[in-house]
Order: C-alpha cells, then structure tokens, then sequence
C-alpha cells in the first residue's frame, strides 16, 4: 500500500471515529435535557429521522432543539 493511500485511509477512519463522537456528544444533550437515556435517545432518533425529510443535518436540529440562540 502506497504512503498516499495509508495517509488517506487513516484521515477517513480519523474522520469516522470523531463524527460518530460528535454525534454521541449530541445524543446525550438529550439525555440530559429530558433527564432520561431512553427519552433522549427516543428523541434523538426522532431528530435524525426529520433531518433526512429536511435541508438539515442532525446537529443543526439537536442544536435548534437544545439552543435556542440557534434556530
């Protein structure tokens, strides 16, 4: 495996790794707002859910929904 192709695979797993962080960072917003893991993830699904029927991503919704100043 050439040097370019190992460089490029380890950016896309970096990448990978901290998206998936995020996006957990994002659920547990909704952990702590509805004080429940269950509610919040039952939340969280509701918002990814209403970001593939919308222009929005997941993290423009948790953050319309958790931060007012957002939206």
């Amino acid at each position: 495996m050439s040097t370019v192709a190992f460089a490029g695979f380890v950016a896309l797993g970096t990448a990978a790794v901290t998206q998936a962080s995020k996006m957990q960072d994002l659920r547990q917003r909704f952990d702590t707002l509805t004080g429940s893991a269950e509610k919040g993830k039952n939340l969280f699904m509701e918002i990814q859910k209403m970001a593939t029927l919308t222009p929005f991503t997941s993290a423009d919704l948790v953050l319309c929904n958790t931060e007012s100043e957002h939206c």
